[in-house]
Parts: C-alpha cells; structure tokens; sequence
C-alpha cells in the first residue's frame, strides 16, 4: 500500500475566500532547515535594546544608578554634595564612602516620610517599621559622615522655661 501526501498548495483554505482578503499581508518569518525540519531563525542576540551586562562592564558594578528614578537622582545629588566636601583628589574608598553616605542619607529621609505619612493614617505597625528604618539608616549615615571627617553638629533644644520666657519676652 503507497501512501500519497497532499500537495497543500493545491487544497484550498478552510477560510472562506472574503475573510482571507480581508487579513492583512504578513511576512513570513524567516527559517532555515535544521536537521530536516524547518525552524525560525532567531534573531541575534546582540542586537536587542536590553542585554543583561555582568562583570566590570556592568553598571550596578560601576555602582551607576538609573537616572530615570526619584531616588536615583537624590542619592546623585547627597553624592555630589559628599563628593565636594571630600575634594577632587579622593581615593576608591573615599568615592564609596561618598556613596554609602549619599544612600543612607536617601533612605532616612524616605523613611522619615514614611514614618509621618504612617502616624497621620494611625498606623501604628508600619509607623513602627518606618521607625526601625529610620533608626538604623540614620546611624548609618552618621557612622559613615564621622569616618569622611563631617563633624557632628548637635542642635540645642530649648527647654520649656526658655520658651516660655522667650515668649514673655516679645509682648
């Protein structure tokens, strides 16, 4: 018994002919034969938008941050004040000071705002996460300036006696 194969070009389409006018024309995606069956051919790799970098040539090992983020573009700008105050001949290490004070001084201040936005919801756990954040991103920022010469500078805090007899003191 032979057996016959169809011609496919000769038998015609299930679709009616109206609705095949009707789709638009598409290329046909390109393929070569690998090992007697037809597969797409991919397209290279190299010529993609987004390519995953590692090693030196990596940006977050360059420790580049995307400048299309908020936070990003805070932490630039703590980074280039450390940067100024350090001066223009600084080591490796002084550069990543700069910036381990530059982050820590960014998630202090968010979390700060967090803590504030929390306790005027009354949310009392995440204003006590917010807290914890704060706290130890602040003594961060504060061991990190102290070993880049920034000297703490304390505020003094008026008690309520002072207060008050500096209002006496205006009528």
């Amino acid at each position: 018994m032979k057996l016959r194969l169809r011609n496919r070009s000769k038998v015609g389409s299930t679709l009616p002919a109206d609705w095949r006018a009707s789709l638009p024309d598409r290329p046909q995606p390109r393929r070569r034969r690998k090992n007697g069956r037809l597969v797409p051919i991919k397209s290279d790799p190299r010529s993609r938008k987004v390519r995953i970098v590692t090693g030196t040539a990596s940006k977050a090992v360059r420790g580049e941050l995307d400048q299309r983020y908020s936070f990003s573009r805070v932490v630039n700008g703590y980074l280039l004040e450390y940067r100024q105050h350090v001066g223009p001949d600084r080591s490796v290490v002084l550069d990543d000071l700069c910036r381990s004070a530059a982050v820590h001084k960014t998630c202090a201040n968010l979390s700060l705002v967090r803590l504030r936005e929390a306790i005027a919801r009354d949310d009392s756990d995440e204003a006590k996460a917010a807290y914890e954040v704060w706290r130890a991103a602040d003594r961060e920022h504060r061991e990190v300036a102290r070993l880049l010469g920034i000297p703490r500078r304390e505020t003094p805090v008026l008690s309520l006696r002072d207060v008050l007899n500096a209002e006496e003191g205006q009528e």
